[in-house]
């Protein structure tokens, strides 16, 4: 089961920009040797939901734990009653995020063409120096949101390793749950802690389907920031050491420079009428305490 997880984990880091999500999430079958196609992916999700729900339905039945096997405390009930819910939880986030990581792999796709076949402004020099001010502020959004991306991505990432190792974990726990239950035929409490065991590993499977997706919309939308930069720092490129401030240019700093002073001159009115206010309740209940 673990190598099935660290080879989808591997066929992730080799995948193009806009990989098919098909091909973002680990394989659950050894026998599955194709690529899934997104309808598959999906299918088989909401398969790995169905049993989670009908299993957390057993296990939230009030008389559940008074039908464990012999020997199977309620530490264990609570262990295997979590991994299954967080299954659910996995399995439902996955489904929405492969639309999500399908419409940011879109918006990269068109990101990449508007920067490849923009070839220069229509406008002849000289610029406005607000419309290069206003390149300048998409610049500096745009490099926001590329690291914003960027870290993102490397949080992703993590979580991603870190449930490799506790695959990993699962993984020798299953096995060895599995012998003890092969040489224990008739043992209640074997077999259904190796399923407990299948649960545990199933429930890391989804989580790491889920980082999986999440780490690929991330990728997607760094190369959207990046495309959208780089086609910014085209324009400014273009502008930027032939500008002109213009009499309209000037009537509009006017303009935003008056609306900014009288925004600024209003909210501090509101906040002398707050004060003064506070300052009358104040005075008000000192009053009132002093009578007292």
């Amino acid at each position: 089961m673990f190598r099935r997880l660290v080879a989808g984990l591997m066929l992730i880091a080799a995948l193009p920009a806009h990989g098919q999500i098909s091909q973002l999430l680990p394989k659950p079958d050894a026998a599955a040797t194709q690529e899934e196609t997104a309808a598959q992916v999906r299918e088989r999700l909401q398969g790995w939901l169905k049993e989670a729900r009908e299993e957390f339905a057993r296990l939230d039945d009030p008389t559940a734990e008074s039908k464990l096997p012999e020997g199977i405390g309620p530490t264990e009930f609570a262990e295997r009653r979590r991994d299954v819910q967080q299954t659910i939880i996995s399995v439902e986030r996955q489904l929405k995020s492969l639309t999500t990581v399908a419409e940011a792999a879109e918006s990269a796709k068109k990101a990449a063409a508007m920067l490849e076949s923009w070839k220069g402004f229509v406008e002849g020099p000289p610029y406005s120096v607000l419309w290069i001010d206003d390149l300048r502020n998409q610049r500096d959004v745009a490099t926001e949101r590329h690291a914003t991306s960027a870290s993102t991505l490397k949080l992703f990432e993590d979580r991603l390793n870190e449930s490799a190792e506790e695959a990993k974990g699962a993984d020798e726990a299953y096995r060895l749950a599995s012998g003890v239950s092969a040489r224990n035929p008739g043992a209640a409490d074997a077999a259904w802690r190796m399923d407990a065991a299948r649960l545990r590993s199933r429930s890391i499977s989804a989580r790491i389907g889920v980082f999986t997706l999440l780490a690929a919309q991330q990728r997607e939308l760094l190369a959207e920031a990046g495309s959208r930069l780089a086609f910014v720092a085209k324009q400014l490129a273009q502008i930027e050491s032939r500008a002109f401030l213009s009499d309209d240019d000037l009537t509009q700093v006017r303009k935003s420079t008056a609306i900014r002073q009288a925004a600024l001159t209003k909210e501090g009115e509101e906040l002398r009428k707050r004060y003064n206010a506070a300052l009358s309740s104040r005075r008000k209940l000192e009053s009132q305490s002093t009578d007292e």
